[in-house]
This record gives C-alpha cells, structure tokens and sequence, in this order.
C-alpha cells in the first residue's frame, strides 16, 4: 500500500571534485574518504559493477572530456549534456524497436566507455560525474531521491540534476531537502527541470505480469506522479544568488520558501488578493499564498479563483481555507500541476471552474482525473461516484439480492470491480529478495530492459501519486477502453462503497503494507481481497478465491473518503478526535483490530508493535462509551468484540458505539 508503507532509505555521499578531471594522485583525500567507491552497469551482463573513483573517472578521461559537449553550447560535462545523451541513445533504442539484450554498435560519439556500443551504460557514467557535487537519500519503496546537500564550490551557476543514478536505477530527483544550498554565498544562479519520462521505457519488466517491450504513452512526458518538493531554508545564506529557474510541477514546505535569500522576494507578486511564486524564465506561477482580506472574500463568496497566468496550485494556499467556506474553484487552463490533497476535505466543494463533475469538458475532466486526489472527499467527486455507485448496484440486483444472497452478491461485487480496474503493483528496490533494505553493500542485478527506471503505476499514468488510494479511482479513472489503475487502498475503498451500497456488512481494513476489506456473510466474518484478484478474469472470480480467512493482525481503518457517501458514510469506520477532528496533523484514533483468537500469540502482539496483549471477549451495550483508560478494541471472527488490557491513553476522548463505528457522539 503506497501511502502507508515505511521509507527505507539509503544515504549516499557523492564527490567533491572539481569541474575539471584530476588524475587520480591529485584527487584531494576528502573525496576518497566521501566515495570509496562507485557504481556502473554493465549493460551485457546486467549488472551492476563497483568501480573505486579513479576507474570511473578513467572512462571519462578516456573518451575525452571535451567531446561531452552532447547539447552543443561548448561547455562539457554539464548536466544538461547528460539530459542530451540520455535522450539520443533512448532515441536510437526507440527507433530501433528495442529487443531485451540489444545493444546498439556503432555511434562512437555517444561510446563513452569504449566498447563498440551506444548504451545506457554510458549515460548512466556521465550521469554519476553530474551529480558528483551532490549529497542524496533513496527512498526504495517510493524509487525515488532526496538532494540534501549541494557540496560543490565556488560555482556561480548550478544545474541541479533532475535524476540520480545509484543501485543500478536512475531515480527522479523529487525533493530538496531543508538547507540544501544553504550558506553557498558564491551562488548567483540555480536552475532545476522538471523530470520527464525517458522515451525509452516499457510499461512492465519484472515479475510474474512482465509484458514485451511497449512504449508508454507518456514517453517524453512531463507526468503527474513526479515532483519537486523544496523543504526549509534551502537558500539560506545564499546572498548572490539573484536568477533561480523552476519546474511547473512545485511544492514547499512553507509559504516563504526563499526566506534566506531577500533578493528572490521581488520573485513574489500578489494578484487580487493570492500570492504567486513565479521564476526568472517567467514560465511558472504559483499560488501559494493568501491575504486576511482575500480569506474573508472567500467566506462570504464560497468562491476560489485563480489568476488566468497559473500554473501551479501548491497545498500551502488551499490548507489556510475553512474547508466548509468554498463551494466553486476556478482552475484555469493554464494549470499544470495540482499538490496533492490540495482541496480534499473541502466537502461543499460542488463545481469546479462553475461545472458538476458530469457537467465538466472533456479538457477539465482531464485535469481532475490527472489530479483525481486533490478533490478526494468532495461534494464534486462524491455526486459522480454515487451515480456510479447505483449503475452497479443496478447490475447487482439484477443478478441476485443482496439480502438472501449475500455470497452470491459478493462475488458480483468482485467481478464487477476486477472489471473496472486493474491492479499495477510497483516496482521498488526494497521488496528485492524479500528485504526491506538492499542496504549499501547489496549491488543490484536487473534485467537489460527498462527495470532501469521506475515503472510504478504513477510513473507510466499520468496520474498524481495519491489518485490511486482515492475512493473514486475504480470508478472514475478508466474510460471505455482503459480499466482504471488502482493499488490495494483504491481497491478497498471503493470494494467497502459498493458493498455498503448493496446492504453487505464489510469493514475497510488494513495489514502491514496493505489494505483489504472484511466482509461478514453467512453469519461469519471473511477477509475480502480485491489487489489479489484484479488481474484474474473476472468471469473465474467466485467465492472460493474472493472470500477468505481473517488474518492476525487485521486492523479496522478509518478513512474520511467514505463521509458524503449516504450508504457508507454511517456503516464505515470513522474516527474523530473530540478536540481536533482533522486527521491530517498527524494524530490517529484508537485502533480496532480483527483477529480470529481471545489471546494474541508473542509473535501476534510482536506483529502489531505491542507486548503482553491479552484480550477478554465481551459484548457492547447499545448506546455511547468513551474509551477514557484508551482501550484498543478487537474483534472476532463471529463478530463480536475483544478489549484488550493494553491500555495506553489516547490523544484525547475516543468513543465506541455497538454498530462498530466510531464517531463523536451527538450533543
């Protein structure tokens, strides 16, 4: 599950060398100590080799490092020359129609390792002497890296590297961390671009779903899944830098991201009451803040609107907002890129741009889909889905009744789903062998395909990262010709709305890594897995591969998606907090967990984080009762609830009620 998983990151140090190539007895000893070693493919064998500094840069010096001019404005081994060969070798594997194992002979300009061949090998080379000046973090299971140090010195203009090459993968560069450029008083210019899809990736080359080699339709393509996030004070102490170039697709930390560097302030400009970012190319405006007054206009209107020259809507803006004020947004057709969760919880949101969703053109439809969680838990959204909801209850009863059928009803439930969507699992370095972390020793092996770059769902969709764990993504994301890409969250999201649609008790569940949902049907309760079934034919889906075993460890989640559902919004899990019911500063309710036994086992309770669990069954009176000793609740397989004596004190006064939801009693 995307969103919920750990980070596991690797922390690499890359060299402080300067712009010129020293022979390996003048390199300065810092940069031996930093590096130790570092890293190529090998484009025959598929491997990844390690390769102690001065071999590495050996290969450069070799072919020469006045002939890395590749963009042709006579300044070799810049950042920008590796964007170039990047694309021109990616171009001949695009023309060529690329077989697994293919090299390409010939193109000695592009040879820089000398071996006959144009390979990926050799940008891969050039990449690694780009980003020598750079400290990063790999996040594994997202495939992707942090910059959180700029190392280099006494340079006046600095191309940040929009990806990094490490453990055999090339990674977007996604985020600056906070401090980044801070006290490089020597810079007077930075620039960053967005990351674009390689022209040469398939859809799929691992596992047991591999396909043959496919081009994706967003080769070349700036998409929505990737992103650069500036943290805190990245500038700070930069006091010469005066041009900065930035990517459309934005996001920071705060609401005054330049704050160390007073010269980027005139880089703000306030129009009808939001504050826009914009950059010296003058090709990105983004809104990031509000004025008191314009908050008040907003109040009174329920209206939001945006200047016609936007281009990014940041998160920093829309999270100032009364979420109940704003009923209408307008988004103009300028905007490239949407945060994610920009207006989710925005619950009398109804229109966009003055349109209901069905209302909507095909242009802003596109926009929404692209950004489909920036309007999680709206009115907008929510009326569509509901509408969908009906169709296929529709189909539903036709076919059994729910209510003297319940398994029968179902299985329709998974057909009709599997139908709809399909699952794209992800491709990370830490589910490699089972292990969390590859660690820094642990030099990957990869198939000579496109496993060289990420090939997550986000990554070959043009899809923002969030869209897929949406309630609305199943039935909102594919078209007639396209089933929709969803992971485990969509597909228990939107599993829990159908059934809860159709009358079958179910509950939105989640396991490490994971959500499923739990469905109770003939008088006992079943796991009901729709991430393990989406890519089977929906016509050989039947009880015995839908419903299966409650599993240790099952615990029951909460999720504000399922409030402007009528037939869920009171059947589902909810959670609030007495004195702050916004779920999204970090708090969590009490937990309920299922479990099929009285007394957890150690390496049950070891499982869920928590030691000396043990559980007395009971049952819960109708009415209200407030957890005040913080109780965690379990439930068993005949549905009935375990209390355990595990008692930590909540954040604040949690109620229970005998329906198995949680929610704030009424006054």
């Amino acid at each position: 599950m995307k969103k919920m998983q750990k980070k596991s990151v690797l922390s690499l140090t890359a060299a402080v060398l300067s712009a010129a190539l020293l022979p390996s007895n003048l390199m300065p000893a810092s940069a031996w100590e930093q590096v130790g070693g570092e890293e190529y493919i090998n484009w025959k064998q598929g491997s990844v080799v390690p390769y102690v500094l001065d071999t590495f840069l050996a290969k450069i010096r070799t072919f020469g490092l006045e002939k890395c001019d590749f963009d042709g404005d006579h300044k070799a081994g810049e950042t920008e020359d590796f964007y170039a060969l990047e694309s021109k070798i990616n171009a001949l594997y695009q023309e060529t129609g690329y077989q697994p194992g293919q090299e390409i002979a010939g193109y000695p300009e592009y040879d820089i390792n000398r071996d006959g061949y144009a390979a990926p090998e050799d940008y891969c080379i050039l990449l690694q002497y780009v980003q020598r000046n750079f400290d990063f973090t790999l996040n594994y299971g997202e495939m992707y890296a942090t910059i959180t140090a700029y190392t280099g010195k006494n340079a006046a203009h600095v191309s940040v590297p929009r990806e990094v090459f490490a453990k055999g993968r090339i990674f977007p560069v996604m985020e600056i961390a906070d401090g980044a450029f801070s006290g490089h008083a020597e810079l007077e210019s930075v620039s960053f671009e967005n990351y674009e899809q390689p022209v040469w990736c398939t859809r799929n080359t691992d596992g047991e779903h591999a396909l043959p080699y496919q081009l994706i339709p967003t080769a070349g393509t700036v998409t929505a899944g990737t992103y650069l996030y500036f943290g805190s004070g990245v500038f700070e102490g930069c006091t010469q830098l005066h041009t900065i170039a930035l990517p459309s697709h934005i996001c920071f930390a705060d609401t005054d991201p330049f704050s160390g560097a007073q010269y980027l302030q005139d880089n703000f400009q306030e129009v009808d009451g939001i504050r826009y970012l914009y950059d010296n190319t003058a090709t990105v405006y983004a809104a990031l803040d509000l004025t008191a007054e314009k908050k008040q206009e907003i109040r009174e209107s329920h209206s939001l609107s945006f200047s016609k020259k936007t281009t990014t809507i940041c998160r920093n803006l829309t999270k100032q907002l009364d979420p109940e004020s704003v009923r209408d947004v307008y988004i103009p057709a300028s905007v490239e890129y949407i945060e994610d969760y920009a207006f989710a919880n925005f619950k009398q949101l109804s229109t966009v741009c003055g349109d209901s969703y069905a209302e909507s053109s095909p242009e802003q439809l596109q926009l929404v889909k692209r950004y489909l969680c920036a309007f999680d838990n709206t009115k907008f959204i929510a009326d569509e889905v509901n509408d969908r909801l009906d169709d296929c209850a529709a189909e539903i009863f036709a076919v059994c009744n729910p209510r003297t059928e319940q398994k029968a009803a179902v299985v329709q439930v998974g057909k009709l789903i599997a139908r709809l969507s399909d699952y794209r699992g992800f491709y990370s370095l830490d589910k490699q062998d089972g292990a969390k972390d590859p660690g820094p020793d642990n030099i990957q092996t990869f198939t000579p395909g496109f496993d060289l770059y990420p090939n997550d769902a986000y990554y070959y969709n043009d899809l923002c990262r969030g869209s897929i764990c949406s309630a609305g993504a199943v039935f909102l994301l594919g078209d007639e010709d396209t089933p929709a890409y969803t992971e485990c969250v969509g597909f228990a999201h939107a599993s829990a709305l159908l059934l809860n649609r159709i009358g079958v008790q179910n509950l939105y569940c989640g396991m490490s890594d994971h959500a499923l949902n739990a469905v109770y049907v003939d008088n006992k309760w079943h796991s009901f897995d729709m991430a393990g079934n989406s890519l089977a034919d929906p016509d050989a889906l039947n009880a015995g591969n839908l419903l299966g075993d409650l599993a240790a460890g099952m615990s029951v989640s909460n999720s504000r998606q399922f409030e402007l559902f009528p037939h869920s919004a009171y059947n589902q899990l909810t959670a609030w907090f007495m004195n702050d019911i916004d779920l999204t500063n970090g708090k969590r309710p009490a937990v309920l967990t299922l479990n099929t036994k009285e007394v957890l086992s150690d390496a049950e309770t070891g499982a869920l984080g928590r030691t000396n669990i043990v559980c007395s069954r009971e049952e819960i009176p109708v009415g209200w009762h407030e957890l005040s000793e913080g109780y965690y609740y379990y439930m068993g397989a005949d549905g009935r609830f375990l209390r355990s004596t595990y008692a930590p004190a909540p954040d604040a006064d949690c109620w229970i009620n005998a329906s198995g939801w949680w929610d704030h009693p009424e006054a």
